[in-house]
């Protein structure tokens, strides 16, 4: 029923599935919880694109179910929100009437704007810190949209709501996502994430065919700049396809060795499937490298405006706006 309909209708408990099967709306599920797993996203995800989900008059609940709305997006769930109004839970909407439920799922909306009501409902436009309070809640949420387009509808749209303008609120976004990275990981994390994507990429560029290798050697040499990968780089180049002539001139046979002892399954893909890993790799590569020079730019005009450093700041913010263009490219890549 959820294929056939094209959407699953998302409740918190079984008897608020229940009562509505009952009365004929069939594609409804219960979560057993107030938030989504990335387990329950992936099978919803298998039988529809997109969810709807109820949410209710409780507030902590409602709360609870926004945290797990990013986990569902994490999962590529489209979501909107239906809300009740005047009755407890769908088992008590539809035991009231069965059109209550109807209505509410066509006037579901979108989940940004669910968050845009939501964030309204709690805090105040009429002074400074309730603005502030507002971006610093919708930003972040904003940020992790994918569509560059729906990205920037929904900044413009909070740039006019406090009436901040939109420049001054992505230069922000970008301090909030930066913050917002930091409690999620660790340095030492972020750093090993790295240094195992670099590894990953060269095992793929040792194993691919020379076609592959040869279109992305060049990019791949400017990320191992200065360390052991490029002249592990450098040393395939000259030795092509040959491998043993690889493993027996090369000056470093351990990074090699463990290359080659690898069950690799570039190995077995076609020219097309190897290019579209390596290039997956190099562009999540290119976006850590990025935000890294993002922060630090980030922490030089914050100096730049605790100093007063007018010169400085400008330079700084010129870098800011190339690095941001960059890095929204490197986002709608595929």
């Amino acid at each position: 029923e959820i294929k056939k309909q094209g959407f699953s209708v998302v409740v918190e408990g079984e008897f608020d599935a229940i009562t509505p099967y009952i009365k004929g709306i069939k594609n409804i599920v219960a979560l057993k919880g107030t938030a989504f797993t990335p387990q329950q996203a992936k099978l919803l995800k298998r039988y529809a694109p997109k969810a709807i989900i109820f949410f209710d008059n409780d507030t902590a609940g409602n709360q609870a179910a926004l945290r797990g709305i990013e986990i569902a997006q994490k999962e590529n769930l489209e979501v909107q929100i239906a809300l009740l109004k005047d009755v407890k839970d769908p088992d008590e909407a539809a035991k009231k009437s069965i059109d209550i439920l109807h209505k509410a799922i066509e006037e579901a909306m979108p989940v940004y704007d669910y968050y845009f009501k939501f964030i309204l409902e709690k805090e105040s436009l009429e002074d400074a810190f309730g603005k502030k309070r507002i971006v610093e809640f919708l930003m972040p949420k904003i940020l992790r949209i994918p569509d560059a387009i729906v990205k920037s509808h929904y900044i413009k749209k909070l740039s006019e709501l406090v009436d901040i303008d939109e420049n001054a609120l992505i230069n922000k976004s970008y301090v909030l996502k930066h913050s917002w990275n930091d409690t999620k990981e660790t340095q030492d994390t972020k750093t090993k994430e790295k240094e195992d994507a670099q590894k990953v990429l060269l095992t793929y560029l040792i194993w691919s065919d020379k076609t592959v290798f040869e279109e992305f050697y060049k990019k791949a040499k400017k990320i191992y700049k200065g360390t052991d990968y490029e002249k592990v780089l450098e040393e395939k180049k000259k030795a092509g396809n040959n491998k043993k002539k690889l493993l027996e001139k090369t000056k470093h046979k351990e990074i090699l060795e463990n290359i080659f002892l690898q069950d690799m399954e570039a190995f077995e893909l076609n020219k097309e499937g190897q290019k579209a890993v390596v290039s997956r790799i190099i562009n999540k590569i290119e976006k850590t490298q990025v935000r890294n020079q993002l922060n630090y730019v980030i922490l030089q005009i914050k100096e730049a405006e605790k100093k007063g450093d007018s010169k400085k700041l400008v330079k700084m913010q010129k870098k800011f706006k190339i690095l941001t263009k960059r890095l929204s490219k490197l986002n709608q890549s595929p």
